[in-house]
């Protein structure tokens, strides 16, 4: 069980099929922390042979195995701060600042809720709303923008609106 696994900081060992994969491979990790980000679970550890943290969904592991193999979890290590710079779990090393317009009917909803602790909203005239963030990965975002449909409008970076208009492109050529 992997938080039998974190909570006496044991190794496991399990086969995992990334996103993208056909085929599942062996992975080793130190497991560190548990989570769940929008409804999906999540194991963050030290993987072994690439000698990085990395995040796994359990939905994509079988054959989980505890090894007896003990490690000490390395005292800086924050989950939060791992993820401080994601919409969701996917992060990088470079903070972005990412601006999105939104109509009168989303801006509503909009601000009803904390979406990211970098938040800041700018009312505009009509209702509508500027919405500001600062992530470090624009992956998850794209995907949240264009659940807006027509009520929303990626405004910055450059590489953000172009992402979205060339994805918003090829869906109309599907």
């Amino acid at each position: 069980d992997l938080s039998f696994a974190i909570q006496h900081s044991r190794e496991v060992t399990f086969d995992y099929c990334k996103l993208g994969a056909k085929n599942f491979e062996n992975r080793h990790i130190r497991p560190f922390h548990l989570t769940c980000v929008n409804y999906q679970w999540y194991i963050i550890g030290h993987d072994t042979l690439r000698n990085e943290v990395r995040r796994f969904v359990l939905g994509r592991m079988q054959a989980l195995r505890m090894l007896e193999t003990k490690f000490t979890r390395p005292r800086n290590f924050s989950a939060d701060k791992l993820l401080k710079g994601s919409f969701g779990v996917f992060s990088g090393d470079k903070p972005v600042e990412i601006r999105i317009w939104f109509d009168a009917f989303a801006a509503r909803l909009v601000r009803e809720r904390t979406w990211h602790h970098s938040q800041e909203i700018r009312q505009l005239s009509n209702d509508e709303i500027e919405l500001k963030l600062i992530l470090t990965s624009t992956v998850e975002i794209s995907r949240w923008i264009l659940s807006w449909g027509t009520h929303a409008k990626a405004l910055a970076p450059t590489e953000l609106v172009k992402a979205i208009t060339q994805a918003l492109q090829e869906t109309v050529g599907r």
